[in-house]
């Protein structure tokens, strides 16, 4: 296979998602993807991961402006997005591992929640 020498980069945040309810997911469901293809699908799931984590962080957000905050045991359970993150998570390693097989130059950075996250707009922060 030719090196197309082209670099993608894909930032991964996690926020608080565990992989623990994720289905697994081989790297050999990536096969039949070029490197550029594969640089497409980190790009797209890493957008997606951000997009939800952003959402999760709203909702938050959002419970403790009205005082709602469900009880520790209930956090996470049936919670739509913490399952899409946690299956974006998987699928994302698993794009990883198939591009080290296929010695694609794509560059997956992990970095600190923190880093990544913005302030959300009317945020108390400073």
């Amino acid at each position: 296979m030719r090196n197309s020498g082209i670099v993608f980069t894909t930032v991964v945040l996690f926020a608080c998602a565990s992989d623990a309810g994720a289905e697994y997911v081989s790297p050999v469901t990536y096969n039949g993807h070029n490197c550029v293809q594969l640089g497409h699908a980190a790009q797209f799931a890493s957008h997606r991961a951000v997009v939800v984590a952003r959402a999760q962080e709203r909702r938050t957000k959002d419970n403790l402006a009205t005082g709602y905050w469900p009880p520790i045991y209930l956090q996470g359970r049936d919670d739509p997005l913490a399952a899409e993150l946690s299956q974006l998570k998987v699928h994302i390693a698993a794009i990883e591992q198939a591009s080290i097989q296929k010695g694609c130059h794509i560059q997956f950075e992990r970095q600190p929640e923190a880093a990544v996250r913005r302030p959300l707009r009317g945020s108390a922060r400073r």
